[in-house]
């Protein structure tokens, strides 16, 4: 069932309010760009923020500015596979065909946009939230299986260690 609310301007307010740059925005979403350096290690990726009014969802998402070239996919998508298995919200993504790299959680808003729509912006804050944060703890691991530096068990166990996981 559709969204009673029009979701973009809450896409739209939630930049606004944060600061981020923009650098596209179209009739669903907006899209920014950010970038991170650990060490030696910089690493360029986009937020994008979702609405779906149709499907009465948001969705927002890390993608990867680098593709993973076509060497390292299986070990890449063998690296998201171990990293979704512990994830309460969201799922990592690789494209098999072109290496892109996701990382994306969705909500479902439909009784929310009916019965309490000022509580959008509070949903889009805690998914922001989870994206990034979860972003950050995978993406030095997943650069490093990317170009064949390390297995992605080992990727796992270090990006996992201080939740003490054990995986292999």
């Amino acid at each position: 069932m559709p969204s009673a609310v029009p979701l973009l301007p809450f896409l739209r307010a939630f930049v606004a309010k944060t600061g981020y740059k923009v650098c596209k925005q179209d009739e669903r979403s907006v899209v920014m760009l950010f970038s991170s350096q650990d060490g030696d290690m910089k690493s360029k990726y986009y937020l994008v923020l979702k609405g779906r009014d149709k499907e009465a969802d948001i969705s927002v998402s890390c993608v990867w500015s680098t593709n993973v070239p076509p060497e390292f996919r299986v070990k890449v998508a063998e690296y998201c596979t171990r990293a979704n298995y512990g994830l309460s919200y969201g799922v990592f993504k690789i494209d098999k065909n072109d290496g892109e790299v996701i990382f994306e959680c969705t909500a479902d808003i439909e009784n929310c946009s009916k019965e309490a729509p000022t509580n959008i912006p509070t949903i889009i804050d805690f998914y922001v939230s989870i994206v990034t944060s979860t972003w950050q703890k995978y993406r030095a691991g997943l650069t490093q299986v990317a170009d064949g530096r390390i297995s992605p068990a080992e990727a796992i166990r270090n990006a996992e260690s201080s939740r003490g996981s054990d995986s292999d």
